[in-house]
């Protein structure tokens, strides 16, 4: 948009409209609003364009550790292209693990969901958000004009203001219960905070304070702090933050050089009279890294979770000095699975002196006057 009031026209951020094992992890979204497209940032909808590839297939997709701000709404996962035939989108299509702080009223555009289910995707799990937004409308919503259900979907320790849980139908049952039978046939929805909710509309397992004793919880909601306080009794639903923040900091500073949610490399020395001895610090994923030559170190599986590794590797400088003279050595560690993660540091060598050593073999026995033969 412009001073001007010009509503510039764009569609979404990210789209997968063919795609399988796909992990989207890391990122920040944001700045979307309504105009070409309804708002949502992030679209799964397989499209058979042309008509000429009814393969096409969107699943086993994950969507974690991402933020989204300052956009209409979230996620929209499509079941079929509404165009022309294609497969249905299915197995574990995951969003989780995201904080969507979605600002939409008269800034952003009205209508959008921070997640929408249409046309009966398969198999979708909702898991561990945090939604923060000032729409009233509702956090998920499943439409579709001959098939709008979502089986065996799961929406599980989520944490939201509350509203309505609906389908586009004029017919849908009252009770957020039955409708979640309707139209999540084998579905689970348990464990989330529903702010302001009613309980008695809902599966057991779910949680309805009041939307102000929700934001309570939160160390600094005004200011947009949603980590959960000490003690609160939500511990452990929504967003991990921390791990959020750890995943978006490349994306919110810029720099690529270290892997997302990882330290940097780092060399440290202690010396002494004599010597130092270094030490390379190599961001590991909480097992033992390997040493390797050049004083770099890796990781033997990046699956672990982050943290730091300390690795020592000692070695022998040897040779005969030509003159009196300091020397320096130069060390590089970089992290093999990361090169761009890397230190450098140069050692001064102690100063390094000849040593003369004269050795006289000891006198024969003699006679005065005798020459002493050698």
């Amino acid at each position: 948009m412009t001073t001007s009031g010009t509503r510039w026209v764009v569609k979404n951020t990210f789209e997968l409209k063919n795609a399988q094992d796909v992990l989207v992890e890391g990122n920040v979204f944001e700045n979307l609003w309504v105009a070409d497209q309804s708002g949502y940032p992030i679209v799964f909808t397989p499209r058979n364009q042309s008509g000429t590839a009814p393969w096409v297939v969107v699943q086993r997709v994950t969507f974690q550790n991402n933020l989204i701000r300052h956009t209409a709404g979230g996620v929209n996962i499509l079941g079929t292209d509404n165009n022309a035939p294609s497969q249905r989108t299915n197995t574990h299509p995951r969003c989780r693990a995201t904080c969507s702080t979605i600002m939409i009223g008269a800034t952003w555009g009205t209508g959008s969901r921070p997640f929408m289910l249409g046309d009966g995707p398969e198999d979708v799990a909702i898991e561990q958000n945090t939604v923060i937004t000032t729409e009233l409308l509702d956090r998920v919503f499943l439409s579709g004009s001959a098939e709008p259900d979502a089986r065996e979907a799961r929406y599980v320790g989520n944490m939201s203001a509350h509203n309505a849980l609906r389908d586009s139908s004029a017919t849908a049952p009252a009770s957020a219960c039955r409708r979640i039978n309707a139209y999540m046939p084998q579905g689970t929805v348990t464990g989330n905070v529903l702010a302001g909710g009613k309980a008695s509309n809902y599966p057991a397992g779910n949680f309805f304070p009041t939307v102000a004793a929700w934001q309570a919880e939160f160390v600094d909601y005004a200011a947009g702090d949603y980590h959960l306080r000490l003690g609160s009794p939500y511990a452990g639903l929504g967003a991990d933050i921390d791990a959020i923040n750890a995943q978006t900091a490349n994306a919110l500073s810029g720099d690529n050089s270290v892997p997302p949610g990882t330290g940097r490399v780092s060399i440290t020395t202690t010396a002494s009279a004599e010597r130092r001895a270094p030490a390379a610090s190599i961001p590991s994923r909480s097992c033992a890294p390997a040493a390797r030559a050049a004083a770099c170190g890796s990781c033997a599986s990046r699956r672990c979770r982050p943290a730091s590794a300390s690795i020592r590797s000692a070695g022998l400088i040897s040779g005969v000095p030509s003159e009196v003279q300091t020397g320096s050595i130069a060390l590089d560690a970089y992290d093999p699975t990361w090169p761009a993660s890397r230190a450098s540091v140069t050692l001064a060598a102690p100063s390094i002196r000849r040593h003369f050593v004269v050795t006289m073999p000891p006198a024969p026995a003699a006679q005065v006057g005798v020459r002493v033969r050698s």
